[in-house]
């Protein structure tokens, strides 16, 4: 890349943040002040993709023994992140990454398993973000939806666990709204595909001048496992916190 295309790329990167801060400072003027949360996010978001740039480069470039702990790094790194934001649950970060690696792991073996992708960190590394990536937002958003909702109906709760219910019996709802929660967003993508979006895996393929319809056909697999995956980290998540929540005898919330 030449410095021209380097500067019009600076320009178009500070034109979208602006997008974004505008989104943000709308949203402060309406009562909801996530101004410093995103401005926070995009200049963490700028110089973690800068870095990644400069680092695929060489990465890319390496055998297959560079993939697994760089997908072990970005895993760790995902559970930090989904662990960010649920302070007010006990052993949040060992939750959020067995969560994601039940999911994602599985769903990466797969690919891996039936030839869709090798360990050749071209293939694995971008295939195998997006499937960490699902299952870390799914995370998030399942426990974000669980936990304050048990603290919001805690009373009805312990009534139905003194009068016998045992624990999953007194929080099916709450999970199973939960769960729905954390999956809903994957699901709307597998049912628009190809219709309200084109995802970049199969525009990367096809402008790379593999045929359209294998294009389209590694996007599928692709979006389906990440539907597994979430399936997975979103149950296991909210499994996961149910116990912690609560203590072993079932009888009321852990104090």
């Amino acid at each position: 890349m030449n410095g021209p295309e380097l500067a019009a790329a600076g320009r178009q990167a500070c034109l979208a943040a602006g997008f974004a801060l505008g989104g943000a400072y709308l949203l402060k003027r309406l009562g909801i002040d996530l101004l410093r949360e995103t401005a926070i996010s995009l200049l963490r978001g700028s110089l973690q993709i800068a870095a990644m740039g400069l680092a695929l480069g060489f990465l890319l470039r390496g055998g297959a023994s560079t993939s697994i702990p760089v997908m072990a790094g970005m895993a760790l790194m995902a559970a930090r992140i989904a662990a960010q934001r649920l302070k007010s649950l006990p052993s949040r970060h060992s939750i959020a990454i067995v969560s994601i690696a039940a999911g994602a792991f599985p769903g990466i073996g797969l690919a891996l398993a039936c030839g869709m992708i090798s360990f050749r960190p071209a293939e694995l590394l971008p295939v195998g973000s997006m499937i960490l990536a699902a299952a870390m937002n799914t995370v998030s958003q399942s426990l974000n939806h669980f936990v304050p909702d048990l603290g919001r109906r805690k009373a009805s709760i312990e009534t139905r666990l003194s009068l016998g219910a045992t624990v999953a019996q007194a929080t099916a709802d709450l999970a199973s709204a939960a769960v729905r929660a954390g999956v809903l967003q994957q699901l709307n993508a597998l049912a628009s595909l190809g219709i309200v979006w084109i995802p970049g895996l199969m525009a990367g393929q096809i402008l790379s001048g593999r045929p359209p319809l294998l294009s389209a056909c590694l996007q599928f697999s692709a979006i389906s496992l990440i539907a597994g995956a979430t399936a997975l980290s979103a149950l296991c998540a909210v499994t996961l916190a149910r116990r912690r929540l609560f203590d072993a005898k079932e009888e009321r919330f852990r104090t």
